[in-house]
């Protein structure tokens, strides 16, 4: 070596480079350390409890009914799996490929750590044992009036799913993606949607109260009819929560063309919310908070604006509730 340079030649790139490869697949993904033993009975039983099943390959398996309560499931490859009335809760989904599936009235919700019989969950509050599903793939999956009671569906991928009639109060739907999902007669009731793209989702008569949708997607979405009654819908910074101070780098909610028409909306913080063309015809507004909303060429018409803030709102075009078309 020369000085302060390098000698390169005595670098092993080749083995180096081998060892990155192998650290790289570790990294964000689970191991895949199925239990054949577990396999077996769950396959046999159509019962495992609290059994590893860490990418088990369960492709279009008929699981309907199965207990699998507090189960790893970790990474499994469950893609058009009948899960129809299975028994999830406290399961660990991340990751699973449930693409497909038929989740129909699962049980999601947390159970109570003594019905486990798992060692990994004795002691734990029943608050705390919750189905994980965060990333999971549930494209196009079946899963009308399943309960997802404060589940983990944060960075799901949920396109097409069909959710309607599901109770998904209080759960994390954070970064998920609802594109064209069937959310008809929801429960959604506290959820946390920050961020998540709902783009044509069907969300006609979904409860949405209370639920924190800023910075959320919902261009081309129905929710004629949506109860949104306490909703936030601020803009977000992508990095540092709600966008409240001078700087930040705002995420605002997009309503673009959404259908809202009689909607109530009663005390929803909209405040710098993207609502071009949206249809608000018949809506209840009273109390929202529309402070620099962008409302061009939006339809208003017949709808409540009692004690609504419209403080520096974009209303160029927009169609106001006497059927005068603002200028």
């Amino acid at each position: 070596m020369n000085g302060n340079l390098l000698d390169f030649s005595t670098f092993k790139f080749p083995q180096l480079f081998g060892v990155a490869l192998i650290a790289a697949s570790w990294i964000g993904s689970p191991a895949q350390a199925v239990d054949p033993n577990h396999l077996d009975r769950l396959l046999k039983d159509n019962e495992c409890r609290g059994c590893d099943l860490i990418g088990a390959k369960l492709q279009g398996a008929d699981l309907e009914r199965a207990d699998l309560l507090g189960a790893d499931l970790r990474g499994a490859e469950l893609a058009g799996a009948n899960l129809m009335h299975a028994d999830l809760r406290g399961a660990n989904l991340r990751w699973a490929d449930l693409s497909g599936a038929n989740l129909s009235e699962a049980r999601m919700v947390q159970p109570h750590p003594e019905d486990v019989g798992r060692d990994t969950l004795a002691g734990v509050e029943p608050g705390q044992v919750v189905s994980h599903l965060n990333a999971a793939d549930l494209r196009d999956a079946t899963l009308k009036g399943t309960v997802f009671y404060r589940t983990n569906l944060s960075g799901a991928n949920l396109v097409r799913a069909d959710l309607s009639e599901a109770n998904l109060t209080q759960a994390n739907l954070s970064l998920a993606n609802l594109t064209e999902t069937n959310l008809q007669s929801a429960n959604l009731r506290g959820a946390n949607l920050v961020r998540s793209k709902l783009n044509r989702a069907m969300m006609e008569f979904a409860d949405l109260s209370f639920t924190d949708l800023s910075g959320a997607l919902l261009i081309d979405a129905n929710l004629r009819r949506a109860n949104l009654r306490g909703a936030e819908l601020l803009q977000v910074d992508p990095f540092r929560g709600q966008c409240d101070r001078p700087g930040c780098e705002a995420m605002p909610t997009y309503l673009d063309a959404a259908d809202l028409s009689g909607a109530d909306l009663r005390g929803a913080r909209l405040k710098g919310a993207v609502l071009r063309q949206t249809n608000l015809s018949g809506a209840n507004l009273y109390g929202a908070d529309l402070t620099d909303a962008i409302l061009t060429e939006a339809n208003l018409q017949e709808a409540y604006l009692r004690n609504t803030k419209l403080v520096d709102a974009d209303l160029t075009g927009t169609i106001m509730p006497d059927g005068i078309t603002n200028r």
